[in-house]
């Protein structure tokens, strides 16, 4: 939200609030990852700790990338395409955990987490695309790709929420608690 309030200003504050967004979705993606595997492993200790370590590994690098200078500065800046391409990699790594926990728990419960994935994936492809403003430029300045790729962000949490939710009632149900 800070990030669209105030990114019209210098270059610089620009930059570093958008590294604060990115900051904000990376956080997003990976403590719905974390919170996935901690309950689909529950009873599965050392696949658990694996999975949560990859995903931390994961977040770190993907911080990195996002605050390096390299990657920030003005003549070789990270576009989007390769951010969302990091985040389509990173987002990858969930379909696993949500394999075993359709065998485990509910093959609903599997296609519901896979609907979540693809809300991020298309929300990742409408932003690298700058599609709808690189059609119409001037004309989507307020309503552009990257507020149409946070609207499918907020609906993907939803959706991790609700699967979360039906995660732990099955969970309990089956008392691996």
């Amino acid at each position: 939200m800070v990030y669209h309030t105030f990114n019209c200003g210098s270059f610089e504050s620009s930059r570093f609030l958008s590294q604060v967004d990115y900051f904000g979705i990376i956080l997003h993606i990976i403590g719905v990852m974390l919170a996935l595997v901690y309950f689909t492993f529950y009873s599965y200790a050392p696949l658990r700790m694996a999975y949560v370590t990859l995903y931390l590994l994961l977040c770190v690098v993907c911080l990195g990338m996002n605050y390096h200078c390299m990657f920030s500065s003005v003549t070789n800046r990270m576009n989007s395409v390769q951010r969302s391409a990091f985040f389509i990699f990173v987002v990858a790594f969930s379909v696993p955990p949500q394999v075993y926990m359709g065998f485990r728990y509910s093959w609903t419960m599997f296609f519901t987490a896979i609907f979540t994935d693809s809300l991020y994936l298309i929300g990742a492809a409408i932003y690298s695309s700058k599609i709808p403003e690189k059609w119409w430029p001037g004309v989507f300045d307020f309503c552009n790709s990257h507020t149409i790729f946070h609207l499918f962000i907020w609906a993907a949490a939803y959706g991790s929420t609700y699967s979360l939710t039906m995660l732990s009632k099955l969970a309990i149900e089956n008392q691996d608690y």
